[in-house]
């Protein structure tokens, strides 16, 4: 717990109390630390001690810290999906396990993840403040834009930064997570005029970012954030990169990237690093619209909304092996969604049906999907419910309109559909037959080359002949995720799906949900 602390209460003004009474006693910032530590955020508490008591043993290795890790499967499939995102991974490695996480991105990097994951879970939460969503809201903004300007110094780990602009200001968010007469003081000097490190002094006798300083300290939090809580902006480049970014991400909110603050802003950055402003402008730009679909995958999707004046849903990053990851945009496929929608009548179906048949991404329901399959793979699992759980998670979780898994037939002539959810799923089962003896198209090079694949407009086209009429029999022209699944080194069948009837775009966080369901079968049919 905290020690040593002195009230730090000199030249503030005391807090007012109603109907001239005394205002109660002010805490002291280790009492603050204290009450939040233990109160507050146990569940938190609980994680840090629970990864803090591996991270520090001088003997633990990356199997230690991926053994405690996974013990929370919720926070095992954020953080694989996290560190899969464009914005922690632009070299698209495959990272399918936490093992793998530690040893690509690094024991420290992977710590504080768990941490941060842990730790915005506690503070946000379904009745809490808009301010805490604000604050949350440019927390990920200036996490993303120091995370880029990171790269574009060529900095050692880009992770850590992320993560350290992330906490900048944990200590605010963790003050304005509960509602208390504090926040509403605070709240109301601010409606007055004063300045928000004026308002918090008044009332607390400190500025929440000696909170933050103090909590960092407490929560043992990474030697980034606390050089750059220290000030040490000058002597480290690093530090500067934080700070950097949460004033630009600060100045875009405020003002616009277009405005003269924002162009002033951005030049500076640009001269200090020795870049092209256009570049650097262009990397930034993607980062602040990349912002919002990582407090997604952190469990935090409300955020959204406090970022739309900085910018808008950016098109996935594109790759240009048509062998694996994510494409370069999602394709257009309103063609093949209105033939498809039309059906044998010619009218498109009611918003209801539509609704029942294609249902959004359930981020909830596809976590539930998570654990159902989790469980069931703890012992011997019937493959039968493990396929269920598998493509309901697909379709009703990661808004698939459509899942099947193809098995190779005995003879591994073709691929026969053999269990599936969503639009159409006992056509599907009847009739998808795709030959891939003595062929040679995407499925026959997938079953070689075992790698997942997101086929979307460009790689369509580069793909040309391989996607023949039998596949597109149900790709209908649209954008579609396949991977091979193998057993023992020994391709056994194709996992398949696709938005194709409803029109919406394929998305890289759909991508990742889809790789990861994959994966789970193939574990499945290696432990029958």
């Amino acid at each position: 717990m905290a020690t040593g602390d002195q009230p730090l209460t000199a030249g503030a003004a005391a807090t007012e109390a109603p109907d001239g009474q005394d205002a109660p006693p002010r805490r002291t910032v280790g009492a603050w630390v204290d009450g939040i530590t233990e109160n507050e955020l146990p569940l938190f508490a609980q994680n840090l001690a629970e990864i803090s008591s591996v991270a520090t043993a001088r003997q633990s290795s990356a199997a230690d810290l991926a053994r405690v890790i996974a013990m929370d499967i919720s926070m095992s499939v954020r953080l694989l999906k996290i560190a899969n995102s464009p914005v922690l991974n632009p070299q698209n490695r495959s990272i399918d396990s936490i093992r793998a996480a530690v040893v690509l991105m690094g024991f420290d990097a992977v710590r504080d993840l768990a941490f941060s994951l842990s730790l915005v879970s506690e503070l946000h939460r379904e009745d809490g403040r808009n301010r805490v969503t604000e604050l949350l809201a440019h927390a990920f903004h200036a996490a993303t834009l120091a995370q880029a300007l990171s790269h574009a110094a060529r900095d050692r780990s880009p992770e850590e930064v992320f993560v350290a602009a992330l906490l900048l200001n944990v200590g605010e968010m963790a003050f304005w997570s509960r509602s208390r007469s504090e926040c509403d003081a605070i709240a109301a000097l601010e409606a007055r005029g004063e300045s928000r490190e004026a308002a918090e002094r008044s009332v607390l006798g400190f500025p929440l970012r000696e909170l933050t300083r103090r909590l960092a300290d407490e929560w043992r939090m990474s030697g980034l954030l606390k050089a750059t809580l220290a000030g040490a902006d000058d002597g480290d480049a690093r530090c500067v990169n934080v700070r950097s970014g949460d004033r630009m991400a600060a100045i875009v909110e405020a003002h616009g990237w277009d405005s003269p603050e924002g162009r002033t802003a951005l030049k500076d950055l640009a001269e200090r690093l020795g870049v092209p402003r256009a570049d650097l402008g262009e990397k930034l730009r993607a980062s602040t619209r990349e912002a919002g679909r990582m407090a997604r995958r952190f469990g935090v999707p409300d955020v959204e909304r406090f970022l739309s004046s900085a910018g808008t849903a950016a098109a996935p990053e594109g790759l240009d092996d048509a062998s694996t990851g994510a494409p370069s945009g999602a394709a257009p496929a309103a063609d093949a969604a209105a033939a498809t929608d039309a059906g044998a009548s010619g009218r498109p179906p009611s918003a209801d049906a539509a609704e029942a048949e294609y249902p959004e991404a359930d981020p909830q329901r596809e976590l539930q999907a998570v654990r159902d399959v989790q469980a069931e793979l703890q012992g011997r699992p019937d493959i039968d419910r493990l396929m269920r759980l598998v493509l309901d998670g697909l379709h009703r979780g990661a808004g698939m309109d459509r899942a099947f898994f193809a098995m190779l037939s005995p003879d591994r002539t073709e691929l026969r559909a053999r269990y599936a959810a969503g639009a159409d799923a006992a056509g599907v089962l009847d009739g998808c037959r795709i030959p891939v003896a003595g062929q040679r198209n995407l499925f026959t090079v997938l079953l070689q080359a075992g790698k997942a694949v997101w086929v979307d407009a460009g790689r369509r086209e580069r793909l040309g002949p391989l996607i023949g009429p039998d596949i597109d029999r149900w790709a209908a022209g649209a954008p579609f995720y396949a991977m091979p699944i193998f057993v023992r080194q020994r391709a056994v069948g194709l996992l398949y799906a696709d938005r194709s009837g409803s029109g919406r775009d394929l998305d890289e966080e759909g991508f990742s949900s889809f790789r990861f369901f994959g994966e789970q079968i193939a574990t499945g049919l290696e432990r029958r």
